[in-house]
Order: C-alpha cells, then sequence, then structure tokens
C-alpha cells in the first residue's frame, strides 16, 4: 500500500510557525505595555469592550525583542509514571513525548509487546538518555531521540513549563518505522497460534528495505513434541529494525504471507488487520509538527531603572502585548533600530496655583486613582492620576491616564474632584504614542510596585501565550 504521509497537516502548527516567523524577521512589531492605576478585579480581561478602552491604561510602552518570541509545546518533563505513545493512525494529545536532561523524545511504544489493550497502562521506570536514534528500555518504553534543547533557546523561553521548537526536519529516521500496534483481542484464538517461534517479518516494498517486524510468542505444544510439531501462540509484536533505505511504500500482506508460508490465507488475514503499522514520511520528521508545536511564547520584561527613566508612576496594576503601535505622526513607534527605546504614554503636567487665591499645590493633596477634570466646557471626559511629584514649592508634576490626550492645555484649569481644589496648567507633556493606534492581543493582571528606596534594579517579567 502507499504511505500517506505522517507529517500533521496541522494549521495551527504552521500558523504559530508563521506568527513567530513575522516577528523575527521585523514584518511584525510587537511591544507590550504595564500599566493601570488600581487593582484589577475583573477575571476577564480580553474582553473586545475593555481592548477599546486599554489604551489609555498603557503607562510605558517597551519593544518585544524577537528573540523572545518563540515557537513552543509544553515541557513534558520525565518522571516515573504512564504516558501515552504517539500514533500515527490518529493525532492525540498529551504525554506522548517527554524531555530529560534538555533532550526530547518521543515515546514509540509504552508496552514491549505493544498490545493495544496495554497502550497506557504500564509504569516507566528508566529514563531515556540516549541522544541518537531509538533505544527500547528494559521497562518496555521505546524513545526515538528528537533534538536537544541548547542554551540558548532555554535561556530565551525562560519558562519551565514551556520548551522551544525549533524549525527542523529529522532526517536520521525518514521513511522508516514509526509505529506498530496490534489487537491481540481481535484475532480468533485458533488463529494466534503459528508454528514458529518469534518469527522476524521483513517488511517488503518497491521502495524501502531493511525494516523487520517480530511476533513474539510463547510455547503452547507439549514438551514432548517434536519440532515439526511445536506450536506457539502470539502474544505481541515488536521491531527488530526500523528501515535502513526510507520506505514510501510496503506490503504487509505480501510480507506477512512470505514469512509464513505454512499458514493459511485466512490466518494471515485475521492477524493481518489486527496490525497497525506506520512509517515517517520519507522526507522526514517536522519536530514542530509531530509534537504539536502550535503556541507561540510571548515573553515581556522591562527593569525598573528604564520604568523610572521616563514615569513618575511606581505601580502598575495591568500589562497586555501590542501590535502595530504607531506614533501621531503615524509611522511605526518601533522600528528594527530601537530595541531598547521606551516610551511613556501618560500625559504629565504640571500645575501650579490659580491665581493669587487659589490653592497652592502640594504632593500629599493627590494620590493615585484621583480623578482631574478639566475646565472646558465641552469636554466630557477625566483624567485619573497615576503619579504625582513636587516639582517646586509651588508646583507638581501630576501622570495622567486618559483616552483623550489634548484634554488637558496649557493655561486652562483643571479641577481635583476629591476637594473641588482648582489649579492652572502651566506644562503638558503629551505622548508621542498615537492613542489607540495598533491592537491589543492580550490584557492581564499584575501587580508591580517599585520602591522609591530600592537600590537594586527590579524587573518586570511576564509571559503571553498565544494559542493558534
Amino acid at each position: 500500500m502507499a504511505l500517506s504521509s505522517l507529517s500533521a497537516t496541522n494549521f495551527s502548527v504552521k500558523n504559530a510557525q508563521e506568527f513567530v516567523n513575522t516577528v523575527k524577521n521585523g514584518s511584525r512589531i510587537l511591544s507590550f505595555f504595564i500599566g493601570g492605576s488600581q487593582e484589577e478585579t475583573s477575571t476577564n480581561l480580553n474582553t473586545e469592550n475593555r481592548r477599546y478602552e486599554v489604551f489609555k491604561d498603557a503607562s510605558v510602552i517597551s519593544k518585544i525583542q524577537p528573540s523572545h518570541v518563540n515557537v513552543v509545546a509544553p515541557n513534558i518533563v520525565w518522571t516515573k509514571q504512564i504516558y501515552q505513545r504517539w500514533k500515527s493512525d490518529t493525532i492525540i494529545s498529551g504525554n506522548y513525548y517527554v524531555t530529560n536532561n534538555n533532550n526530547v523524545y518521543l515515546i514509540l511504544s509504552n508496552d514491549e509487546f505493544n498490545r493495544k489493550n496495554y497502550d497506557a497502562k504500564i509504569f516507566t521506570s528508566i529514563p531515556p538518555t540516549h541522544t541518537s536514534g531509538v533505544m527500547t528500555y528494559d521497562d518496555g518504553y521505546s524513545y526515538l531521540y528528537l533534538y536537544t534543547i541548547t542554551a540558548t533557546d532555554k535561556a530565551n523561553v525562560n519558562s519551565a513549563n514551556w520548551i522551544s521548537v525549533p524549525d527542523k526536519i529529522l532526517t536520521s529516521h525518514a521513511g522508516k518505522i514509526i509505529y506498530i500496534s496490534i489487537d491481540i483481542n481481535s484475532i480468533s484464538a485458533s488463529n494466534l497460534i503459528i508454528n514458529k517461534k518469534d518469527p522476524v517479518i521483513p517488511i517488503l516494498s518497491d521502495t524501502g528495505s531493511g525494516a523487520e517486524i517480530r511476533f513474539r510468542t510463547h510455547v503452547v505444544s507439549s514438551p514432548y513434541a517434536t519440532t515439526s510439531e511445536k506450536r506457539y501462540k502470539i502474544i505481541g509484536i515488536d521491531v527488530v529494525n526500523y528501515g535502513t533505505i526510507p520506505y514510501a511504500d510496503y506490503d504487509l500482506e505480501s510480507s506477512l504471507m512470505q514469512a509464513l508460508p505454512e499458514q493459511s490465507y485466512a490466518q494471515i488475514y485475521d492477524i493481518l488487520t489486527s496490525i497497525t503499522l506506520g512509517f515517517s514520511s520519507i522526507e522526514g520528521i517536522s519536530l514542530r509538527e509531530i509534537l504539536q508545536a502550535k503556541y507561540a511564547l510571548v515573553t515581556c520584561q522591562l527593569d525598573s531603572s528604564e520604568i523610572t527613566s521616563i514615569s513618575d508612576q511606581r505601580q502598575f496594576f495591568n500589562f497586555g502585548v501590542l501590535e502595530d503601535i504607531k506614533r501621531t505622526t503615524g509611522e511605526s513607534l518601533f522600528t528594527g533600530s530601537d530595541e531598547n527605546q521606551k516610551f511613556s504614554n501618560n500625559v504629565k503636567l504640571t500645575i501650579a496655583q490659580l491665581g493669587t487665591a487659589g490653592y497652592v499645590p502640594a504632593k500629599e493633596d493627590f494620590e493615585r486613582t484621583d480623578l482631574l477634570i478639566p475646565q472646558i466646557t465641552s469636554k466630557v471626559q477625566k483624567g485619573t492620576l497615576v503619579s504625582s511629584k513636587q516639582a517646586t514649592s509651588v508646583t507638581v508634576d501630576l501622570e495622567v491616564h486618559t483616552t483623550d490626550v489634548n484634554l488637558y492645555d496649557v493655561g486652562s484649569q483643571v479641577k481635583l474632584i476629591k476637594n473641588n481644589n482648582t489649579y492652572t496648567i502651566v506644562d503638558v507633556e503629551k505622548p508621542v504614542v498615537k492613542q489607540n493606534s495598533g491592537k491589543s492581543l492580550h490584557i492581564g493582571p499584575c501587580n508591580f510596585n517599585i520602591d522609591n528606596s530600592e537600590v537594586v534594579n527590579k524587573r518586570f517579567f511576564a509571559q503571553v501565550i498565544q494559542r493558534f
């Protein structure tokens, strides 16, 4: 029969790969923000309404480095437990691969006899350690070595829960046996009896060669039976040779008939239909497809020194991943040459006393989440304070979250809603970030606080999984 390719035609894997590739080649610019004025209470921050409003919460925006965006799969660390095995006749999920000592292995067998009714029922006890090909261990588990996770990839992913999966094709196992199983219960009792002990079955093919499977048997005839009279019962099946020249086709029926010429065709057919045999593609095994790497891991990190250099805000309650953020002039906020550049997205005000009889502003009068209302009749929006700093004895610097960057102008008045104190704006610094540009890919809660008394630099770190 002709072989169908066993590489997964999984669009999710391809979409994850395309997403990461566009980030790494610079055609997709990702950034992230930290911000917020108060602790999040909602369990779902990724509603359409919130995505629309979240831009005002983006206090500090930083570019996400291409090396911090990677195609990943869940990290399944080997332990003593029951594992599934990879199957060629169905797409499975779960623990059909493992990692050990930074090596990644595909589980080809979890029972030394490859019996269908014993699948995922036997505990493993010996961790895989080989670094090439297939090895079967004494606990009955067989593993195909896939690749080693490099120190660079491990550092870039920086997560115990995920592993980086390279965009590579494993050619060392191309066109070789990758799956075998027998359903003993589907064979009639009489057809389980053959006249050879542990017969080896060379797999016939018009293309490949070298692959051999073997029936595992135990004797059921009398110990006094002659050699020609001895009979053996099939109890399982295993692989003797995975193949030498790649197989693009195979004929299991002819293989069984040639190796077991004394058995009837009816018996051969009954045994044949109980066996599932699979070969890998002659092109090789796509690591991303076989591990179903349909995830992109996005790492967001920012040092407190970078934050304090552009903003006075010290408490942050949410973060998010953004795409295609622009400047007010229309071009991209980030390009390929500004890896270390950060932007404040807060509106910055300096306020002073309103006239000779007004209130002299003092930092202690202003608290995070206080509302600042512009005294302009055409404006209905309010600004939320996120920081305050005594600039001079008569002025205070404020940073404000607002959905309208043109809410405040020099010379206009603002009122602090909690006490009706009114002040004059003497300076305004508007962000260079274009309001509501780009799109939000993710919004999440955080609780990141910078203590002004801290000497040691503090790092904000968050990771987001994009599933495709």
